[in-house]
Order: structure tokens, then C-alpha cells, then sequence
């Protein structure tokens, strides 16, 4: 085999890169901050609703592309519950927003988008079972006054329906 010499190897072709790095790292910095800033720093201020139910794991949202939606977006799914007020000032603090779901924006047209869940089971389900079967809950107990409590409407309810809100997370 006829050797021409030239060896290619990493050490061949660092100095050359590291070199071109040098020269051109405010490009290279600015470039790769554009590209995480368009999928990382996404809108928050983005608000919409599920419009349909195609299956059992995705929605479509009446948002677009001409909303500011991106592909691989994440949207929190809430309803809003009952109004909540300040005890002293007897203000209203605003609506209790009752969390159902995230999901993931895998489609997006100019008026809507279609988006799959994308939260993931955290327990195996034979122990999702036993929890259910129990009625025992993950969360300590805290010490409250039992005249105290006044529960919120709906609060296990957690039924994805048409009409519910979504916005950007």
C-alpha cells in the first residue's frame, strides 16, 4: 500500500479547528445561542384552548404558528376552578387553575397546532394499583385545623375535555 505521506488524524487537524474556533468564536457562540434561544426561550405569554380530541394521547390546540407556536413547545392543560380571595383585604387573588397534563406541540399549522402528551408514568403499575386501592396519597399530612379546611370544587378531576385552557410553559 502506497502511503502518500499525509497521515489524516485528530491530532492532524485539532490545531487547524482550534485555530478556526479562535477566529471565529463570537459567530460560532452567537449562532449556537440563536439555534437554544429559538427552542429553549420560547413564549410563555402563549394562551389557547384544546379544540379536539383526536386520541387518547394528543390534543390540538387553537394555536398556530401565526401565535408564535414552535414545534416541540410544551403547553400546561388547566381548567380554571373557583375564584380565590385574600382573607384580610377580601380581594380576589384570582382563579384557582387546576393542572391536568402537559403536552408536547409535535405539529403546528398557521391557526392550530397538534400536540402529544408529554408526561411520562413515574411508577411502575402494579404500585399505581396498590396506591389507588389504598386511597393513600403521596403528600404528608400537614398539621391544619379540620375546621379550617374547605376543599376546592373539582380537584380530582383531571378529564381532559374541549374547551379547556392551555398556555406555554
Amino acid at each position: 500500500m502506497h502511503n502518500s505521506g499525509f497521515t489524516f488524524s485528530i491530532f492532524n487537524i485539532a490545531p487547524v479547528l482550534f485555530k478556526c474556533f479562535i477566529e471565529h468564536r463570537e459567530n460560532i457562540i452567537r449562532f449556537f445561542g440563536n439555534c437554544y434561544e429559538r427552542r429553549h426561550k420560547m413564549d410563555p405569554t402563549i394562551k389557547g384552548m384544546v379544540v379536539r380530541i383526536p386520541s387518547k394521547n394528543s390534543v390540538i390546540l387553537n394555536v398556530g404558528s401565526e401565535h408564535g407556536v414552535m414545534q416541540g413547545m410544551i403547553f400546561a392543560i388547566y381548567s380554571e376552578g373557583e375564584e380565590i380571595y385574600d382573607v384580610s383585604t377580601r380581594k380576589s387573588l384570582g382563579k384557582f387553575e387546576l393542572h391536568k397534563s402537559r403536552v408536547r406541540v409535535t405539529q403546528v399549522q398557521e391557526k392550530f397546532s397538534l400536540a402529544e402528551n408529554a408526561e411520562r408514568e413515574a411508577y411502575s403499575a402494579a404500585s399505581v394499583a396498590i396506591k389507588a386501592l389504598s386511597g393513600e396519597s403521596s403528600a404528608r399530612k400537614l398539621p391544619v385545623d379540620d375546621n379550617e379546611i374547605k376543599p376546592l370544587a373539582n380537584i380530582d378531576d383531571r378529564t381532559i375535555r374541549v374547551g379547556d385552557k392551555a398556555k406555554a410553559i
